[in-house]
């Protein structure tokens, strides 16, 4: 039998959900809005990007497409051979500000994080939500208290680990500290335990190993999922700044945030004049790509999140 909301729960629902919405828009707004300012000073002129009053909004005969170029060509030039740059970026051409080899450090270590991580997250989440061993509800509880540790209050130990592996500045102290996570681990637990019980059994008495039931059952049933935990690790892999400046100080180790801080100091350097414009022109080339890949898999994220996060 069908549920008939009354006239009261009506009224409610529609005096309520116009304030939801225009709340939502208004948080949106705020979250968009250092993106729309990236994009629109990108386009404007040093003049207009400098402005002691704001511009929000430019005209669009006036949109300077040559502040992209500029910022491409300063972010991968070969040699130092430019044509038509300011004079005061004369000086930018003097530091190491080859974002080609930037782009390759982290796609690569985006790359292997991202697949070093989903296995460890298969196998830890199949540990603790398939196999019975002894302490697995205290290991557990206590993987799961290590969310509550700041990822601050372990920095000074994971250096100090990095250096005595020497492993600084080599790709190895980017990726390996971060190839475990337990939140993604918790994420993919949750879902493991919606299988029903009766199709592991089903599997054993066929002759299917844990490992086969892992890999031919669990992990296809768990796509979504895997897709989102796969995307957010990029994403959180790609903007990592921190732990990269830390680790690794060789130019040819850079990754793009780094380089990006490095390129923002040549480009405005210390008695130089600044150019905010050729700086959010590099910063929209940098996310780019992460925007585009959230964009083409949103879906996916959302269906794995709300997956992993829902029980029945």
């Amino acid at each position: 039998m069908m549920y008939r909301e009354n006239k009261w729960e009506k009224a409610i629902r529609y005096s309520v959900m116009p304030l939801i919405y225009i709340l939502l828009t208004i948080m949106a707004a705020f979250m968009l809005l250092p993106f729309y300012w990236m994009l629109i000073t990108s386009f404007k002129t040093f003049i207009e990007a400098t402005a002691p009053i704001p511009i929000w909004w430019i005209n669009p005969s006036t949109w300077q497409w040559e502040n992209y170029e500029l910022a491409y060509n300063l972010m991968i030039r070969v040699g130092g051979n430019i044509e038509n740059v300011p004079q005061f970026m004369d000086h930018v051409l003097k530091r190491y500000v080859n974002f080609g080899d930037f782009f390759f450090n982290t796609v690569f270590s985006t790359l292997i994080n991202t697949i070093l991580t989903l296995i460890t997250v298969i196998l830890g989440a199949f540990a603790v939500a398939r196999v019975n061993f002894a302490g697995k509800k205290v290991i557990f509880a206590i993987m799961i208290a290590t969310m509550m540790v700041p990822g601050e209050m372990i920095l000074i130990t994971n250096i100090v680990t990095i250096y005595q592996l020497n492993w600084t500045d080599t790709f190895e102290g980017i990726i390996m500290p971060f190839i475990a996570s337990v939140f993604y681990t918790f994420l993919l637990v949750q879902l493991f335990r919606q299988i029903p019980d009766s199709l592991y059994k089903a599997a054993r008495v066929d002759g299917c190993s844990d490992w086969k039931f892992l890999w031919r059952v669990l992990v296809p049933m768990s796509k979504n999922t895997l897709i989102t935990i796969a995307i957010l690790d990029s994403i959180g892999s790609w903007n990592a700044y921190l732990w990269p400046y830390m680790v690794n100080r060789a130019p040819r180790m850079y990754v793009l945030s780094v380089a990006l801080y490095e390129f923002t100091s040549a480009l405005t350097g210390v008695t130089q004049t600044p150019a905010p414009q050729i700086l959010m022109a590099a910063a929209a080339i940098t996310i780019a790509p992460m925007i585009l890949v959230y964009l083409l898999l949103r879906k996916q994220i959302i269906a794995g999140v709300t997956r992993g996060g829902t029980k029945g």
